[in-house]
C-alpha cells in the first residue's frame, strides 16, 4: 500500500501550481475620514471607467467619483462642489459618455461628462421626498440623448423627458389623461417612447414620441 501525501504537502503542492494573483490596483483616493463611507459603484458600458460614490472629500456627505478601471489616472469629482444632497443613484449614457445622477434631499436629477471636462448641470427639479427609492422611475432613451422621468413634484406624476446635457428644458410627454406613471421605468426605443400608465383604475399601454 501505498503512503498516502500528507495534507501539508498537498497543500503546499496546489499553491506551487496555482497561477499567481494579480496585483490589485486601488481607484478610490483616501476618505475625509477613517469612519467615512461608500455608496455604490458601477462601470461604464465600454468598461473605461467606475464612478463611486463616497465620502472623500467631505465626512457625511457622500459625492459622485470617477476613475479609470486601470488605474492609470487619480479619481476626480464629477458631482462639482457640494451644495447639499446625497447621490443615490447613476446612470451612464449608452455610449460612456455622460453619467445621470440623482441628488436625494436637493430632489435634483443631474448630468456630467464622464471625463470631468464640463461642470454638471442640473437638468430637472424633480421633487421626490426621498429619490433612493423604487417610486421615482428614470431611465435613459435607448440612443441616451435624452432622460425620461417622473416628476414628484405633482399629485399626477407626470412622464417627462429632458436632453441629457440640459441644452433644452424638460417636455411633458402627457396628455389629457390623467399621467400617473407606473412605479417602474418606461422603455425607450430612442425616438419614441412606450409605458404603462393608468386611465382611471385601469393601466393601459402607451406609445408616443419623446420630441
Amino acid at each position: 500500500m501505498k503512503p498516502r501525501p500528507s495534507l501539508p504537502c498537498v497543500v503546499a503542492l496546489l499553491a506551487a501550481l496555482a497561477p499567481p494573483l494579480a496585483a490589485q490596483t486601488k481607484l478610490s483616493g483616501p476618505l475625509a475620514r477613517a469612519q467615512g463611507r461608500f455608496g455604490f459603484f458601477a462601470v461604464s458600458p465600454d468598461g473605461a471607467r467606475v464612478v463611486y460614490t463616497a465620502e472623500q472629500e467631505l465626512f457625511g456627505a457622500p459625492e459622485l467619483f470617477v476613475a479609470p478601471v486601470d488605474g492609470s489616472a487619480l479619481a476626480w469629482k464629477l458631482s462639482g462642489p457640494y451644495g447639499g444632497g446625497e447621490v443615490v443613484r447613476v446612470l451612464f449614457t449608452p455610449d460612456s459618455a455622460r453619467v445621470v445622477y440623482v441628488l436625494d434631499g436637493a430632489g435634483e436629477l443631474c448630468s456630467a461628462p464622464a471625463d470631468g471636462s464640463a461642470p454638471p448641470v442640473v437638468l430637472a427639479s424633480i421633487g421626490c421626498a426621498s429619490c433612493d427609492d423604487s417610486d421615482f422611475a428614470f431611465t435613459l432613451s435607448a440612443d441616451g440623448s435624452h432622460v425620461l422621468y417622473r416628476d414628484e413634484r405633482y399629485d399626477h406624476h407626470p412622464l417627462l423627458a429632458v436632453p441629457v446635457d440640459g441644452s433644452a428644458p424638460a417636455v411633458e410627454l402627457g396628455g389629457a389623461l390623467p399621467w400617473f406613471l407606473a412605479p417602474f421605468p418606461p422603455v425607450s426605443d430612442g425616438t419614441s417612447v412606450a409605458f404603462l400608465d393608468h386611465e382611471g383604475s385601469v393601466l393601459h399601454l402607451y406609445r408616443r414620441p419623446i420630441d
